[in-house]
């Protein structure tokens, strides 16, 4: 397949997933299930795996056929990524996609993933909505940490890019933290702000009802539920995997782990603030998307967070997740802030301005080059995601 017709079809979990499954079946063996690893760990040698106690169910003595891994290695289907190796080992089936491959595919030519594209919708305007779920709990500097600045920067400059093709972006949640709002604004990201909390208060309150009938809810729990060590207050303990299995989602790339889930006070503002922007983004656009922007440690509560928006809004409009890598401090003496990290790096600058052009360097020049580098900084960390 040659690269132009590549890219005429997105990569997506769920497609590899039915490749992979139909490959597998093909082989004259009775249907099985695959696994998207997730964990850093994992990800260095693995994309996807059926476990070694799966295959001895399979084939005999756990054994799978060498023409059978020389299909899988040769799958080329829309949807499907690029594969480097398929091989058994001590883990199981393990497929290892070819990532540079899949990088290059995705980045000569983003526009598929924009369902519809722009161009394509008719009578009205494509809408994406960016939805950065790390700012969602920080109510002051102090809370904003790198791990939520890196998927702030990686929210603005997918803006930019989205808007260049000319779908209409809206930014979530607006910042109510003038500090927050200031140290963005710093960074070159204008984020939007409103000066008093807008109420989401009646549309919480909705939720709270449909929850209380929700057959997903553990009812002996109740709403005045409070576990000692845990904050925020649960007011819902939902099982989730009832409802993945009725609605098919196992193949669509959630965690196979998702079940149990207390749902606090947040969780609902959380997905009130999404109901309330595609309600206001619908009046007046074709299509609207929703783009969960989120750090890697908050990435299985955001897939609750999805799902929890899927039962009590059974409409919800179409939903995908861009997982941030994680961000390290080499050696830190204590835990890093934002804060403190940019004033690490203003100083940086100033110095290194210092000994490349003297003494006369004065006022806000070392943080006037820190912004020009920041920029370089941000778009690098795109790549990294």
């Amino acid at each position: 397949m040659d690269t132009k017709c590549c890219g005429a079809e997105p990569v997506r979990v769920s497609e590899a997933l039915r490749a992979l499954s139909n490959a597998v079946q093909g082989s004259g063996v009775p249907p099985t299930v695959w696994f998207k690893e997730s964990s850093p760990r994992n990800l260095k040698s693995r994309d996807f795996l059926v476990p070694r106690g799966a295959l001895k169910k399979l084939f005999p003595d756990g054994e799978v056929p060498e023409d059978l891994l020389n299909t899988l290695k040769s799958l080329n289907s829309p949807g499907m990524p690029p594969i480097r190796s398929s091989l058994q080992s001590e883990a199981g089936l393990v497929i290892q996609l070819d990532r540079p491959a899949v990088f290059q595919r995705l980045l000569t030519d983003y526009s598929p993933y924009l369902r519809p594209a722009p161009s394509d919708v008719p009578g009205g305007q494509n809408v994406v909505i960016l939805n950065c779920s790390p700012l969602h709990a920080c109510r002051n500097l102090d809370s904003l940490r790198l791990s939520h600045l890196r998927a702030a920067l990686i929210t603005d400059h997918l803006a930019e890019l989205l808007r260049l093709t000319g779908a209409t972006v809206q930014l979530i949640p607006a910042v109510q933290n003038q500090d927050i709002k200031n140290f963005l604004h710093q960074l070159g990201v204008s984020w939007p702000s409103v000066s008093e909390a807008t109420s989401v208060g009646e549309t919480v309150s909705a939720f709270k009802q449909s929850l209380k009938e929700c057959i997903y809810v553990n009812c002996n729990d109740g709403e005045q539920q409070e576990l000692q060590d845990e904050t925020p207050r649960v007011l819902f303990n939902m099982h989730l995997r009832p409802f993945i299995e009725e609605q098919h989602l196992s193949q669509q790339g959630y965690d196979p782990n998702l079940d149990a889930f207390l749902v606090s006070e947040e969780d609902l503002e959380h997905v009130a603030w999404l109901q309330t922007c595609v309600q206001e983004c619908q009046e007046e656009a074709a299509h609207c998307t929703v783009l969960h922007v989120v750090s890697c440690e908050d990435e299985f509560h955001q897939q609750k967070l999805d799902l929890l928006w899927r039962i009590l809004d059974p409409g919800a409009t179409t939903q995908k997740h861009l997982i941030c890598g994680p961000v390290r401090v080499l050696n830190p003496l204590s835990p890093v802030s934002c804060a403190q990290y940019f004033h690490i790096r203003k100083s940086q600058m100033q110095e290194a301005s210092v000994m490349k052009y003297g003494d006369s360097v004065q006022g806000n020049t070392g943080l006037g080059r820190y912004q020009y580098h920041y920029k370089g900084d941000k778009k690098r960390s795109v790549c990294n995601v």
